[in-house]
């Protein structure tokens, strides 16, 4: 069984994705965001960049679909979503532990895809703010949970920190860790 900040955390995390607010995960979700990503970015409908975004997007949530073993339909509930964490950070074998670090692994391989814009392998501020305005997180909590989840303090964010608090925030059941962060604040109760 996950515990309640754990639940709270994924249940957050849902909430997140959930870019036109309907109750559920889809494909519009994502390719919104792509959307936003390729406004802000400046890149033309149609172009190279513009369409590397949106199939990225797309190829996220289809793998999301096929981690919460969904793929004959293109919606994801958040009971589904719930049920898909609680067996997998529940391990009981090796198996599980390796979904799980490899679904971490794609969280970030598709945030580095979508923000790092400069492409110099770091989320810097600016990219970070970008991604907090694009998913209608809290902005006045961006410098927060960026300084948070900066574990060097060198001003950016690296793929080794980002994996290491995107672990954290599936895996901790301690409200007070620096991962909790990677989304905003998660208010707990």
């Amino acid at each position: 069984m996950i515990s309640s900040v754990q639940l709270q955390k994924i249940t957050h995390f849902f909430h997140i994705l959930d870019v036109n607010k309907n109750q559920v995960l889809q494909l519009d979700d994502f390719r919104i965001v792509a959307s936003k990503i390729c406004d802000a970015a400046g890149f033309q409908r149609g172009s190279v960049n513009y369409e590397k975004i949106i199939r990225q997007s797309y190829r996220i949530f289809i793998q999301i679909l096929t981690d919460v073993e969904k793929e004959d339909e293109m919606e994801i509930k958040e009971d589904e979503w719930i049920r898909f964490f609680e067996i997998h950070l529940n391990p009981q074998k090796e198996t599980d532990d390796t979904l799980i670090q490899g679904y971490v692994n794609r969280i970030v391989h598709y945030i580095f895809n979508l923000y790092d814009h400069n492409l110099d392998g770091y989320i810097s501020r600016e990219e970070y703010k970008l991604m907090f305005s694009i998913y209608h997180i809290d902005p006045t909590t961006s410098e927060e949970s960026f300084s948070k989840l900066d574990l060097n303090n060198d001003n950016k964010i690296s793929k080794t920190e980002l994996i290491s608090s995107l672990t954290e925030f599936f895996t901790s059941s301690d409200p007070q860790t620096t991962g909790n962060w990677i989304f905003g604040p998660v208010k707990f109760t």
